[in-house]
C-alpha cells in the first residue's frame, strides 16, 4: 500500500489510500464514512447541539471516590489548590524581596552578615518566585484551550495553547489571538525577570564627613616666655627651639604639618583668616674703603666685612629703612642684615637685608592623604614709616574670612592684635648674639698651617658658611631667602599653635574647623525601578490565573492535563474520516484545516468537526 494522500476539495476531506490492482480506491468523506460492517454511522448530535448522551463515568470499586487520594485530587482540581498555592507563594517571595530590599536600602555592606550576597540571594528568590509564578499561569492555559473550543476553531490551536504552556516560542504563536495571549505575554516577559531584578541591587560609595578636624589660625598673638630677663621679654621657649631648628636644618614644611589636626588623614578647612610674620629680601649698597666693606642699611661702623679674611658678618636691627627700600613693608619686628665675601683670595662682597613684619593672610587649606597643604589666597600688610610704638599692633584686613565665611570689617573677629610685649620679645630674639641670626665668621688659617681653619661665633654662622666659601652670587641669595623663608613660616606656624590669653589668665586656642573625610561609606543602593517590571510581572500572573479561574468556572478543571486530550479528544466520525496520520507535519497541516467545536456526545465530550456537524 502506498503512502497516505490527502486531498481537501471543497472544504471536504477526502482520504485516499492505494488499493491492490483491479480494487477500486476508497474515498471517505465526514458525510458518507461507514463502519466495518458497511452500514452508515449513525449521528448523535441534536439540532440544539446539547443533549447528552453518554452517561457519567463511574467507577468500578463504588469506594474509590471515598479515598482520600481521590478527594484531595478532586478538590486540588476544582478549586485550583495547588496553583493558587503557587500564587500565594510567588506573591509571598516577591513581598519578602521587598521588604527585605527595604530594609537594606541605604544600609552599610556591613549589615549583610550572611554567606551569600545580596544579589545570589535575591537570584534565587527570584528564580522561586518565577517558578511558582508560571504553575498557575501553564494551568489557566492550559484551561483556556477547552474554553477556545466552545465555538469552532482550528484544531492547531490545541499545540498553540500546549507550546505556549511550556515555553516562549510557543506564546510567540498565540499572541493576539484570544483572553489566552496575556498568558502568553506573560510567559514572554518572564524572560527579562532574573536579569532585571540582579540589577537591582547596587553598592554606592558615600563620602562620609564629620566636623571634629581643625586647623590653627589666631588672630591675638599676646604670649611671652616664664623665664623673661630683667628688662627683656623673650618668646616662649618651644617657639626659641624650634626657630633655632628651622633655621639650621629642617624644612618649614614638617613644622606646618603641625598645623592641622586631621584623624583621617583627609580633610578640607576652607577660608580664614591668621596673624602672620612676611619677609621681604633685598640687594644693599655697600661702602669701600680699602679692604673693609661697610652696609649702608645700617649706622653702625662696627658692622663691617674685612675682605682679606671675613667670609660672613651678620647682624640686626629694629630701625626702620631708608624710604623705598621695601615695596610693602608692615609693622617691623626686625631687619637682618648680611654681609658675605665667599672668598678671601678673589673677594667678591655682597650685602644683602631682609625685614620682619606683621600681617595678615588668608588662607585655604586641606590635607589629603595625611600631607597638609596650605595656599595663601591674599595678604594684608598696614603699611607704616615709623617705629613700632608701645601700643598693642592691630591689623584689621579689607576682608575678612572665619571657617570659611566672609564677615564684616567691623565684626570683631575681624581684628587681629599683636600685644606690644610678645612683639617686643621677638625683636629681643632677633637682638640676640648667641641664639639669633647675629655673629661672624672669618678664615683662621695662617701661613703655617698644613690645612683650613675657620672661625665662627654661632652654630647658625657655621651652618651658614658650609654653603657660603667659593659660592656664587646667586647660590649666595638663593641661601639668605631660604633661611629667611624658613624663619617667617616657622615663626607664624609657632603664632598660630600659641594660645591665646584672656585677662582672667586662662587661655584658648585660635582654630578653625574643617571637615573631615572619612573613607567613602559603601552602602547598599537598591535601583527599585528595576523591580517594578518583575513585579508586575508577578501581579499580572496572579490577575490572569483569578481571571481564568473566574472566566471558566464551571467548565471542568482540565488545565494542561493530556488525559483530558486523550478522553476528550476528536470524535469518532473525525478520528476514523482523518485515518491514521503517522507524520507531525500531516497533523499540523490537517489541524490547521479542520475547525472542531466541543460538543457532547455519545461518547462523552468530543472536539466534532464544524464538517461533520453540518452534515448530520
Amino acid at each position: 500500500m502506498e503512502p497516505f494522500r490527502k486531498q481537501y476539495p471543497n472544504n471536504q476531506y477526502s482520504l485516499a489510500f492505494s488499493q491492490p490492482p483491479g480494487t477500486e480506491a476508497m474515498n471517505f468523506t465526514y458525510a458518507s464514512i461507514q463502519n466495518s460492517d458497511n452500514a452508515p454511522l449513525k449521528s448523535h448530535y441534536s439540532p440544539h447541539e446539547s443533549v447528552v448522551y453518554s452517561p457519567p463515568y463511574a467507577p468500578q470499586d463504588t469506594g474509590a471516590r471515598t479515598t482520600w487520594r481521590w478527594k484531595l485530587r478532586n478538590v486540588a482540581s476544582n478549586f485550583w489548590f495547588w496553583e493558587f498555592s503557587a500564587c500565594l507563594l510567588s506573591l509571598g517571595i516577591a513581598a519578602v524581596i521587598c521588604w527585605q530590599l527595604k530594609k537594606l536600602d541605604g544600609k552599610s555592606t556591613f549589615y549583610w552578615d550572611y554567606k551569600w550576597s545580596p544579589t545570589s540571594s535575591l537570584a534565587l528568590a527570584v528564580t522561586i518566585a518565577k517558578a511558582a509564578m508560571m504553575v498557575p499561569v501553564a494551568s489557566a492555559l492550559g484551561q483556556l484551550k477547552w474554553h477556545w473550543y466552545r465555538t469552532f476553531r482550528k484544531l492547531d490551536g490545541l499545540e498553540h495553547f500546549d507550546e505556549a504552556s511550556r515555553g516562549v516560542l510557543g506564546s510567540l504563536g498565540l499572541l493576539w489571538r484570544h483572553i489566552a495571549s496575556i498568558g502568553a505575554i506573560i510567559t514572554v516577559c518572564a524572560l527579562g525577570i532574573d536579569a532585571l531584578a540582579q540589577n537591582a541591587v547596587r553598592i554606592a560609595l558615600i563620602p562620609s564627613h564629620t566636623y571634629e578636624s581643625y586647623v590653627f589660625g589666631t588672630r591675638t598673638f599676646n604670649a611671652v616666655s616664664y623665664f623673661s630677663q630683667r628688662g627683656r621679654e623673650l618668646p616662649t621657649s618651644d617657639m626659641l627651639s624650634t626657630i633655632y631648628h628651622a633655621i639650621s636644618a629642617t624644612e618649614p614644611a614638617a613644622f606646618e604639618q603641625r598645623l592641622a589636626y586631621c584623624t583621617t588623614g583627609n580633610c578640607t578647612y576652607g577660608t580664614y583668616n591668621s596673624l602672620a610674620i612676611d619677609f621681604e629680601c633685598v640687594h644693599s649698597e655697600t661702602e669701600r674703603t680699602g679692604p673693609i666693606i661697610l652696609h649702608t642699611g645700617l649706622n653702625d661702623h662696627d658692622f663691617y666685612l674685612n675682605i682679606t679674611e671675613d667670609i660672613i658678618k651678620s647682624n640686626t636691627t629694629e630701625e626702620l629703612p631708608a624710604p623705598r627700600v621695601y615695596s610693602n613693608l608692615g609693622p617691623l619686628i626686625s631687619r637682618w642684615l648680611i654681609l658675605v665675601n665667599p672668598s678671601v683670595i678673589n673677594p667678591a662682597p655682597l650685602a644683602m637685608e631682609c625685614a620682619f613684619y606683621w600681617t595678615v593672610k588668608t588662607y585655604s587649606s586641606k590635607v589629603v592623604n595625611g600631607v597638609f597643604y596650605e595656599d595663601v589666597n591674599s595678604t594684608y600688610v598696614n603699611k607704616t614709616n615709623i617705629i613700632t610704638s608701645k601700643e598693642d599692633i592691630v591689623i584689621t584686613p579689607d576682608e575678612c574670612w572665619l571657617a570659611n565665611e566672609h564677615i564684616p570689617s567691623n565684626d570683631p573677629n575681624c581684628k587681629n592684635v599683636v600685644s606690644y610685649f610678645s612683639h617686643k620679645s621677638l625683636q629681643a630674639w632677633f637682638a640676640l648674639s648667641d641664639f639669633s641670626l647675629t655673629g661672624s665668621g672669618y678664615n683662621d688659617t695662617q701661613m703655617t698651617d698644613d690645612s683650613l681653619y675657620w672661625s665662627y661665633n654661632s652654630i647658625f654662622i657655621q651652618s651658614m658658611m658650609s654653603n657660603l666659601i667659593d659660592a656664587n652670587e646667586t647660590t649666595i641669595v638663593t641661601q639668605i631667602n631660604t633661611i629667611a623663608d624658613r624663619l617667617s613660616t616657622t615663626l607664624t606656624t609657632m603664632i598660630r599653635q600659641t594660645p591665646e590669653y584672656l585677662n582672667d589668665s586662662s587661655h584658648t586656642y585660635g582654630i578653625t574647623n574643617g571637615t573631615t573625610i572619612w573613607s567613602p561609606l559603601s552602602v547598599y543602593d537598591i535601583q527599585w525601578r528595576y523591580l517594578f517590571f518583575p513585579i508586575l510581572i508577578v501581579g499580572c500572573s496572579t490577575l490572569f490565573f483569578i481571571a481564568t479561574v473566574v472566566f471558566t468556572w464551571g467548565e471542568g478543571g482540565w488545565k494542561s492535563s493530556q488525559l483530558a486530550v486523550v478522553f476528550h479528544g476528536l470524535s469518532e466520525n473525525d478520528a476514523k474520516a482523518a485515518g491514521s496520520v503517522k507524520d507531525y507535519a500531516d497533523m499540523r497541516e490537517l489541524g490547521h484545516e479542520m475547525h472542531v467545536k466541543l460538543l457532547e456526545t455519545e461518547s462523552g465530550k468530543k472536539l466534532v468537526s464544524q464538517n461533520t456537524v453540518a452534515h448530520m
